[in-house]
């Protein structure tokens, strides 16, 4: 599938608030790749576009996919479509988008959580998610600082993404994946280790 096709599909199987969200994280992401990675534009563009096609479809149908791909859907508490359709759209693009490119399919799998020691992709995908334009529902101040840190120090935006994150879940006294957690507790520590420097 071409670009166009994507959009296309994309427009048929999300609200429209959706798509025009994940028009936004391409937007960013490309923004983002532009600044770090130029050869990473087209890729940034196709993750941020895709990263969100499975957001319509029920936890079940979720939990299908993610054993069809062979995903750990972690435990029961963490089976809800916040956490499960980065894991459902990872295999929704290789499936029904014919996203061929595992650079892509990872950074889609690992949006929602963040992991470890992510690739450069990866961490403008789960920044680009945050601080796209259309993205209204978080602090205005927090947002702008955050968009600042995204095109000056991609690990310190990474770090303040999941601290916010867990923030906000700690305070709908929601479940927080352990994933984040641990994804802001590395981060921290390589902000850390850089201003060492």
């Amino acid at each position: 599938m071409d670009l166009s096709d994507i959009r296309k599909e994309l427009k048929k199987a999300l609200k429209k608030e959706r798509y025009e969200h994940s028009e936004g994280v391409a937007y960013t992401s490309a923004a983002l790749a532009m600044r770090y990675d130029p050869l990473l534009v087209d890729k940034a563009l196709l993750a941020g576009l895709l990263h969100d096609c499975a957001k319509y479809l029920s936890v079940p149908t979720m939990l299908r996919y993610c054993e069809a791909a062979g995903y750990d859907a972690g435990e029961k508490k963490f089976q809800n479509s916040g956490l499960l359709h980065a894991k459902a759209g990872a295999y929704l693009a290789r499936e029904k988008y014919k996203i061929t490119d595992p650079e892509i399919i990872s950074a889609i799998l690992w949006h929602t959580t963040g992991r470890i020691d992510m690739t450069l992709l990866e961490k403008i995908l789960f920044v680009s998610d945050f601080i796209e334009p259309n993205r209204t529902k978080i602090d205005a101040d927090v947002q702008a600082r955050i968009r600042q840190l995204a095109f000056t120090d991609i690990d310190r935006a990474v770090y303040e993404v999941a601290d916010q994150t867990c923030n906000y879940l700690n305070k709908k006294t929601a479940a927080i994946s352990p994933l984040t957690a641990e994804v802001c507790n590395y981060y921290k520590e390589v902000c850390g280790r850089k201003e060492e420097k």
